[in-house]
């Protein structure tokens, strides 16, 4: 496809959240830090200790989480809005595990589409009174593709290739995927109608979006069905990423036409160091320069990497070296066996997914010593129980299943407002002495 799209018709045109939730680009790196992980972690151990014990939990809320129904968290946003409470007394009010359940039964109440109920406002009031971005991960190809998902800092795309083989490209896929390489003129028939259909599909999404970012991976390769392919693997991955490239720049290309604001980030899966990364980010501009041409440069990306929970310290380092943002998957493989690798004290410090927090400690530190600003996201059905960790490493954003994303909403909240709390408390007894 590379060779003729000049020539078609489409060529027309911390704890708490710290200073490093700054976004940065291309920021540079600052010097190397020495020691061992088992060094810089008993070098630590005394500042975490007294981090963890200061530190606020959302039990330290207990007066305030009883709100857990409909009629409750309904008389909340009532007292508030008549300034009766204020808001962050509200918010702290709201059972954070039950909200989405709240959530969904307001639905049944709903009298007219645009109007919005009282769970939603409360949400929408956690969403103001954070830092932390809450991403929804793979949700509008399951449904609602002409609605945004109310409340996502954006979309999060990290499984394509698993989407291509279920969802309603499923059959252009299967052509593509057993096409005949010697028949050329079929083979380019079948990528042109992949791409045009993926490209629409795009569209509806950057639309129902309105300018929020979407995060898209490029394909991986780590599905099974690559092992049927009649060529050669790698070509064919490289193949198949251009087509899903072309359709991004695509789509995003007819959506400035059209005057709609569209953010796109790209990940490069699982890079092995930052030569790698390199490589697949220049493959990347090089599909947008042969797709736009002339408009290349009215179009803005970003270009991430995404990391295996398990990557090499050193690897990792590496490419945040190069790499706008980081996104560290949180669903891999066998994470549940880590919980039996580490040391009985270790063993309690788990994140829901089975990941010891000892392992993405060591993982955060490797980036955030080499680029301390970039940001760096946690994947993976991340759950209000795993904030706690999440801010004690000082992410900067969090995505998770849209079943998720009302209680993790509510919940990080909650965690910032406690903190500040915490953080006036503390001042006011240093005052005092």
């Amino acid at each position: 496809m590379k060779g003729e799209r000049c020539q078609n018709s489409f060529c027309q045109f911390g704890s708490c959240p710290a200073p490093c939730g700054v976004e940065a680009v291309h920021q540079p790196a600052c010097g190397q830090m020495g020691g061992t992980a088992r060094d810089r972690r008993s070098g630590r151990e005394e500042e975490n200790g007294r981090q963890e014990s200061d530190a606020p939990h959302l039990e330290d809320a207990g007066d305030y989480a009883r709100a857990g129904s409909l009629p409750e968290i309904a008389s909340l946003v009532e007292l508030a809005s008549i300034g009766s409470i204020t808001r962050e007394k509200a918010l702290l009010s709201a059972d954070s595990e039950r909200i989405g359940e709240i959530l969904q039964e307001a639905e049944e109440y709903r009298s007219k589409p645009e109007e919005g109920t009282t769970p939603e406002m409360l949400l929408d009031w956690s969403d103001s009174m954070r830092s932390l971005r809450v991403y929804t991960e793979e949700a509008p190809y399951l449904y609602r593709q002409n609605e945004r998902l109310d409340g996502a800092a954006g979309l999060v795309l990290l499984q394509e290739e698993e989407w291509l083989r279920t969802g309603h490209l499923k059959e252009i896929y299967a052509e593509w995927l057993n096409r005949d390489p010697g028949d050329d003129s079929r083979e380019r028939e079948i990528q042109e109608r992949l791409m045009n259909r993926w490209k629409g599909h795009l569209v509806n999404l950057l639309h129902s979006l309105q300018g929020a970012p979407l995060t898209v991976a490029l394909v991986s390769g780590r599905l099974k069905d690559y092992r049927k392919l009649k060529g050669d693997a790698e070509l064919d991955i490289d193949m198949l990423r251009d087509i899903q490239l072309e359709a991004l720049f695509r789509a995003a290309q007819s959506c400035q036409m059209q005057r709609i604001d569209c953010s796109l980030e790209l990940l490069v899966p699982y890079p092995e160091d930052g030569e790698a990364f390199h490589r697949i980010h220049d493959f990347i501009d090089r599909v947008g320069e042969e797709t736009l041409c002339h408009q290349r440069r009215s179009l803005r990306y970003r270009v991430g990497a995404m990391l295996d929970w398990d990557v090499r310290e050193t690897a990792a380092a590496e490419i945040a070296r190069f790499a706008d943002f980081i996104v560290i998957n949180g669903k891999h493989e066998g994470a549940w066996l880590m919980e039996y690798l580490v040391s009985e004290e270790e063993r309690g410090k788990v994140l829901s997914a089975g990941i010891p927090y000892s392992v993405l400690e060591e993982l955060v530190y490797s980036i955030r010593r080499t680029k301390p600003a970039i940001r760096i996201c946690l994947s993976g059905a991340v759950k209000p129980s795993d904030l706690a960790y999440v801010y004690r490493l000082g992410l900067n954003a969090v995505s998770t299943v849209p079943s998720e994303l009302p209680g993790v909403r509510l919940a990080a909240a909650q965690w910032e407002l406690l903190e500040r709390q915490h953080e006036q408390r503390r001042r006011s007894a240093q005052g005092r002495t």
